[in-house]
């Protein structure tokens, strides 16, 4: 998503809010909290994510509760509150489990993974992301397969095994390259820079660090910029 894109969404959303219906409101909401994200301002991003959870809420809408509990739980987790978090994902992956909703079942099993992985709970980390995974390739998700193989890269990464490492992370940034995710391609480009670097390989890890940086800047995702800028 392009800074101009997250703009427009933020002006579309806030027309939006003048309007009585709530759930057009609500989805304005979450579009707006999606938006702040993006440009790295997580207070903003929060105050509308509650404002939509609870206008959802008001109107039953379970999905849209859902939705915004995985924004949330994101949130918390980039604040270091993880049992905040699994929560919210916990919460979010119930309600998708009732509703048999496969690609978000995966979502929320993927980032509850994410969680295992940050506190070194590897064997239940790759088991959820193994998870994800197949419930990805069920749906035919290319972005969602790019992503469960990206974490699961990340893990073996994690554990020292480089070579299965470095092969998840090129078979992510493949197909986030094919499906058109700029931000996963960043992503997966600097993740592959990062086991160059570990091999001791310089030179090329600075080649893939620098091209994840110019993606991340061109997009306009400041967590992605801060994030290589420190790699480099």
């Amino acid at each position: 998503v392009a800074v101009s894109d997250g703009q427009k969404l933020a002006a579309l959303s806030a027309e939006a809010l003048r309007h009585d219906d709530n759930r057009g409101k609500a989805i304005a909401e979450l579009a707006l909290a999606h938006s702040a994200k993006i440009g790295g301002q997580s207070k903003e991003s929060g105050h509308h994510a509650q404002q939509a959870l609870d206008l959802f809420t008001s109107i039953d809408d379970e999905v849209g509760r859902a939705d915004t509990l995985m924004l949330t739980g994101v949130l918390h987790a980039q604040a270091g509150d993880l049992e905040k978090s699994g929560a919210c994902y916990r919460e979010a992956l119930d309600i998708f489990s009732h509703l048999g909703d496969p690609r978000r079942i995966a979502r929320a099993t993927m980032n509850l993974g994410s969680l295992h992985r940050a506190v070194g709970e590897y064997p239940i980390a790759l088991e959820l992301f193994h998870r994800a995974l197949e419930l990805f390739e069920r749906s035919d998700d290319q972005r969602g397969i790019a992503s469960a193989v990206g974490n699961i890269g990340v893990v073996y990464k994690s554990t020292g095994d480089l070579p299965r490492a470095l092969e998840c992370y090129q078979r992510s940034r493949d197909l986030c390259e094919l499906s058109g995710d700029r931000r996963g391609t960043a992503i997966g480009i600097g993740n592959v820079g990062i086991i160059f670097f570990d091999t001791q390989d310089y030179s090329t890890a600075r080649i893939h660090f620098e091209a994840a940086l110019a993606i991340h800047q061109e997009i306009g995702d400041l967590h992605g910029v801060a994030r290589t800028t420190a790699n480099i």
